[in-house]
């Protein structure tokens, strides 16, 4: 279990370290890390109280909310970041990048694009809508644009005005174009 702990970690800092987001060394709470740790935490602890016969159960998730409440929180550190059509890094991003990315930095492998993103979730209706979750924007029968849940009704997302912002789901513009929502499994 440690090795695989270990290995998540590890991943979770080389692709921190890829992205070079001004966040790092902005944060002085390091946030992140201490979200990861609780994680770790979270998993040691599970891990030891589902130990039988000296094996380890490994059929185990950690809460959707708690991973999702650090998607978020690692998401906002993306905010002001310029939009850029096609563009994947703190320079420029584009909607469905910034979703990838947020995600890629916790061990999600998802699609490039905000169609792609969409056929690769599972769909769920507003009600059941939890922080992590993906928000979906649809214009002429064509998934356009794609973004984070956040909670307290908004979502946090690459506008191509804006770029990174949080938005809520009662704004004009996201109630006029709002199509459907996703979670990752």
């Amino acid at each position: 279990m440690r090795i695989i702990l270990t290995i998540l970690i590890t991943s979770f800092i080389l692709f921190s370290c890829t992205s070079n987001v001004r966040f790092t060394s902005k944060n002085k709470n390091n946030s992140i890390t201490k979200s990861l740790k609780k994680i770790e935490d979270k998993v040691i602890l599970k891990s030891n109280s589902t130990k039988k016969n000296n094996n380890i159960d490994m059929n185990f998730n950690i809460q959707n909310d708690e991973v999702g409440n650090l998607i978020v929180e690692y998401s906002k550190n993306w905010l002001g970041v310029p939009y850029k059509y096609g563009g994947i890094n703190e320079d420029g991003i584009d909607c469905s990048a910034f979703v990838m990315k947020v995600y890629g930095s916790f061990g999600y492998s998802l699609p490039r694009t905000a169609e792609q993103q969409f056929d690769f979730t599972t769909k769920i209706s507003r009600e059941l809508l939890e922080e992590g979750d993906l928000v979906f924007f649809k214009r002429r029968d064509k998934i356009f644009h794609v973004g984070i849940y956040i909670g307290q009704n908004q979502l946090i997302h690459a506008s191509t005005s804006k770029g990174v912002i949080i938005q809520s789901l009662d704004d004009k513009w996201v109630k006029s174009n709002l199509y459907s929502f996703g979670r990752i499994s």
